[in-house]
């Protein structure tokens, strides 16, 4: 214990990540479980405050906390700790202290239980979340004045609301604790625009629930979800009732809005609709003729395919009465069955060929949001992310292809990993990760017997990866010969990726890309089926006609990467919860006492990353600095940065005058297309000024191939 002890004094002089150290030791303080909630209160309380000072104040009164002194008893700790923070209720003061923002806008909704007992839901409201909020970060007032001064705000003219929601697990992902497993619900507002939506600061956190709290209530996640929509739009201080008054840079103004965007992945979206899902005969909740593969039902009813089928003219879209026509089909069934008038085998097969299963309390059954005109359906959308990277139509098109090169003798996940580790130049914001791309195709990745049986990937590294492979094929490999089918098929999938990604940056309109998205979509899957066979077709392959969908009438691409970021915002609070009685409450005052914290530090769409800048001689206004932050892009000195179609160049030093940002770089001449994604550089005497909001980094340099 003595040599614990001596630790924690040792890491507070270690920096920011003593957090997670003395976080770390926390297991190490058992004797009393009491004891050690309060010791972690109090170096947590420590940090913080060692943190903002940017003194060590605290350090040597921390030192008399001694083994001897938690031995002894509640009393003199208690005694110790009341010393340290000067106050007789210190202890208490720090609780309330840290709950204090979550209790000034928390709120609770009674749950009927499976079981017949009442359960209890911790939340925070969302419209006065919304206020604290911005009463405390005048930095995002300024975003939503900004905003409002570009759209304006009314009950006849509301903005839109983007919900998305999620499940993950925290802690150690080799030692799951699935007793804190979570279901997370988030919502922003669409005209804050894409760099705002990109910022996780930006988002409100309203809802951290256990899932086993899920399981354990009535209608289950739908049912929660339903509630939870009904507060955020249809309550007294709705959204889509009286409004919400907030204050922007010192004015109040109203804030109306409506569900615009209702986003997960597949299993997300299966327990919010009570859909089927991809096991469901119905594989798609947004076509109503579109069938699971080898339903062996398309060939006999009329109008009917399967999502093998490449041909998007032939899917019938579901529309909100439609939809509504659907369910109402399955309640009616079941009404039926209480009153009985029709068997048990007849409403599961009305289940089984509409698509849904049966309760309720259940959101898509809830007639208080079809009255209040919350369109759950026109509002919920596939998430590209999930449908093709993570275990999705692109991973599998890329190990598909890998070891079809292996079988023929061209190379494998050998050779591929081998090319990842060649010194390739990343962007500096992201060279870690990129170094580590070639681990995908590493034999740590592969079964027992060293086979890779899939691609083992998440879709970051999926992201990131795609790019360097389509660079072997068309550099390393050399003439697809005998190839040329498996080669036309990955090549069709990096270009759908590409549109996407291009939309993504606002480089290419959101209707041109749909267009060009789904023709690409039905040329892949088309060129996938001939050359592998339909085996591998599963639903995701589908669902990205969807998404081509979704893009005609959004105004962005929407995607789960901002909610996978999200989660990792409530994760360390989750981890750190041992105590599961008031999980919510606890994950939830962490929670936003984080966002409240980062977004003070919260910075403009462009600005100067280095704390120290250098003046410029004869040019007052201007400074320079070796990084800065552009809508959200990194670009520091060394980056290799794109400036139009037919330029390139080395970042020398970044520039900022009079709110103006730029780039002085040396300019780089192209020599040689290799193919349509790679082509040779030649460095030139040249020194350019380019503005920064024309760059681009979508690019990675490395040696030039052996074929050249």
């Amino acid at each position: 214990m003595t040599r614990h002890c001596s630790n924690l004094v040792r890491l507070l002089h270690l920096g920011g990540w003593a957090r997670i150290k003395l976080l770390q030791l926390g297991s190490h303080f058992r004797i009393y479980n009491y004891f050690s909630k309060l010791m972690e209160i109090l170096i947590l309380s420590l940090i913080d405050k060692i943190m903002r000072n940017g003194t060590f104040v605290g350090v040597a009164s921390f030192a008399t906390i001694s083994p001897h002194a938690i031995i002894a008893g509640r009393t003199d700790l208690l005694r110790t700790m009341r010393r340290l923070t000067g106050s007789a209720n210190g202890v208490r003061s720090w609780i309330n202290d840290y709950h204090a923002a979550y209790d000034s806008v928390a709120c609770t909704e009674t749950l009927q239980g499976s079981d017949g007992v009442e359960r209890t839901w911790e939340l925070a409201d969302p419209g006065k979340l919304l206020q604290l909020t911005l009463e405390h970060s005048p930095r995002l007032q300024h975003r939503f004045g900004l905003a409002l001064q570009r759209h304006e705000c009314t009950v006849e003219n509301p903005w839109h609301i983007w919900v998305g929601f999620d499940e993950f697990t925290p802690g150690n992902k080799l030692c799951i604790d699935s007793r804190r497993k979570c279901m997370c619900a988030y919502y922003n507002f669409v005209e804050l625009g894409h760099h705002t939506l990109s910022q996780a600061a930006t988002w409100f956190v309203t809802s951290a629930c256990r899932t086993t709290l899920l399981k354990e209530v009535d209608g289950g996640w739908s049912a929660m979800l339903a509630v939870l929509l009904r507060r955020m739009f249809l309550s007294l201080q709705g959204f889509g009732t009286s409004g919400v008054p907030v204050r922007i840079n010192g004015a109040y103004t109203m804030i109306y809005a409506k569900l615009g965007v209702l986003m997960s992945d597949g299993d997300g979206m299966r327990m919010a609709y009570l859909w089927k899902g991809a096991s469901g005969l119905k594989a798609c909740l947004k076509h109503s003729n579109v069938l699971k593969r080898n339903s062996d039902l398309a060939g006999r009813a009329p109008g009917y395919v399967e999502i093998t089928c490449h041909d998007p003219d032939k899917f019938i879209e579901h529309t909100t009465q439609s939809f509504h026509a659907s369910v109402d089909l399955v309640a009616e069934a079941h009404q039926r069955l209480q009153a009985g008038a029709i068997s048990v085998g007849l409403v599961e097969r009305i289940e089984k060929t509409e698509g849904f299963n049966y309760h309720p309390k259940a959101l898509p059954y809830d007639q208080t949001l079809r009255e209040g005109n919350v369109d759950i359906f026109a509002a919920s959308r596939f998430d590209w992310v999930h449908s093709a990277l993570q275990d999705g139509c692109m991973s599998i098109d890329c190990h598909k292809f890998i070891a079809a090169s292996e079988a023929a003798g061209r190379g494998g996940y050998t050779e591929v990993e081998a090319h990842l580790k060649k010194p390739w130049k990343f962007m500096k914001a992201t060279a870690y990760k990129g170094k580590q791309l070639h681990r995908i195709f590493s034999k740590h990745r592969a079964n027992e017997k060293g086979e890779h049986e899939k691609l083992k990937a998440s879709a970051s590294e999926v992201l990131g990866m795609y790019i360097l492979l389509r660079h072997w094929v068309e550099t390393e490999l050399g003439e697809p010969a005998g190839l040329e089918a498996e080669f036309a098929s990955f090549k069709a999938g990096c270009h759908c990726i590409d549109i996407i990604l291009l939309a993504k940056k606002k480089l290419l309109p959101m209707r041109q890309a749909a267009g060009l998205l789904r023709r690409g979509l039905s040329d892949w899957m088309r060129l996938h089926i001939e050359v592998y066979g339909s085996d591998d077709v599963h639903p995701k392959f589908h669902w990205m006609f969807d998404v081509c969908n979704q893009m005609e009438i959004d105004a962005h691409v929407y995607d789960q990467f901002i909610i996978e970021r999200l989660h990792l915002a409530v994760k360390p609070h989750a981890e750190r919860c041992l105590n599961t009685s008031r999980f919510e409450r606890s994950v939830l005052s962490g929670v936003i006492n984080s966002q409240l914290d980062s977004l003070g530090r919260m910075r403009q769409n462009c600005t100067i990353m280095d704390n120290r800048v250098v003046k410029i001689e004869g040019f007052h206004d201007a400074e320079l600095a070796d990084q800065m932050d552009v809508l959200g892009m990194m670009i520091t000195v060394g980056d290799i940065v794109l400036f139009g179609d037919d330029a390139a160049g080395r970042v020398l030093a970044c520039v900022t005058e009079n709110n103006v940002f730029a780039a002085i770089v040396d300019e780089f001449r192209r020599i040689r297309q290799v193919s349509p994604s790679c082509a040779n550089w030649q460095q030139t005497e040249q020194v350019r000024v380019w503005r920064a909001l024309e760059l681009e980094q979508d690019c990675f340099f490395g040696p030039k191939p052996k074929s050249n």
